[in-house]
Formats: C-alpha cells, structure tokens, sequence
C-alpha cells in the first residue's frame, strides 16, 4: 500500500481558506445553514499530513497570519466567520 499523506498546496491562503467557513442560504429572509455547508480550510485537508504555503502570500492576506499561528499555537482549528472572530458581528 502506498503512503496517504495529504499534501496540500494552499496557493490563495486567505483566513476562510486556511480555517474553513460556513456558508449560509436565503431562505424566507433568513439566513439558514446546516451541516452540509460546512467547508473545511487548507489545515483540515492537510489533518495528518503536509500544508504548503508561500509565507508572502500569508502575511499579504488581512487576518490569515493570525488564524493560522492561533490554530498552531491552540493545536485545533475553529471555524468563525471574520466578523465573529474579530466581535464585529451584532447579535
């Protein structure tokens, strides 16, 4: 059997693609998700495995640095939008 390393190239490595996101969909004038619309970032696809970025590109996208040395630093991945990362969002 061969080796099933992921390797994963993240060339555009934003914060939604390093972290992953949750998509919604308009229904009625609400927002609705469930957990089909759950899309895993470069560090889920890369779980076990190998992640390979331009560390230029990293630091040229706003707020991917910090999402990625946070789930380093904290060994998980946790899937916020930017508003609620960052407490724009209202409740």
């Amino acid at each position: 059997e061969g080796d099933h390393t992921p390797i994963v190239v993240e060339d555009n490595p934003t914060y939604q693609n390093l972290v992953g996101r949750i998509e919604h969909i308009a229904q009625m004038g609400t927002l609705l998700t469930d957990f089909t619309l759950i899309k895993p970032g470069a560090l889920h696809r890369a779980n076990g495995g190998y992640l390979i970025l331009d560390a230029q590109k990293v630091l040229s996208h706003m707020y991917a640095w910090e999402g990625l040395k946070r789930s380093l630093n904290t060994r998980e991945v946790k899937i916020s939008s930017l508003e609620e990362a960052l407490s724009l969002a209202s409740t």
